[in-house]
């Protein structure tokens, strides 16, 4: 089961239905269509290790703004992304965001 987050926005109806028919709406679509933009640009079939690449960045934003968004509190941005304390220090540590 896919599970898709729609964000609210405190926009007018017609100013948020606009900016939809412009934007994806979901996390999915809008990875989707910046891995096909990604993709469109790269020279060459010979490219290798692009998961590992893509999600060393991917994660490193992510931890990012999680932190951000709970003004630097590890056990808020754990509990956040759903794993413990422990596991999100070696991450800021490997992304060194610590």
């Amino acid at each position: 089961m896919t599970q898709s987050i729609i964000f609210s926005s405190k926009k007018s109806p017609n100013e948020f239905n606009t900016e939809l028919e412009m934007n994806p709406k979901t996390i999915a679509e809008q990875v989707k269509a910046s891995l096909k933009n990604y993709l469109s640009r790269i020279n060459g079939p010979d490219v290798e290790g692009m998961h590992a690449f893509l999600w060393n960045d991917i994660e490193h934003e992510l931890l990012d703004l999680v932190l951000q968004h709970t003004r630097g509190n590890q056990s808020k941005a754990a509990r956040l992304l759903g794993i413990n304390r422990g596991t999100l220090r070696t991450k800021l540590e490997m992304h060194n965001l610590a």
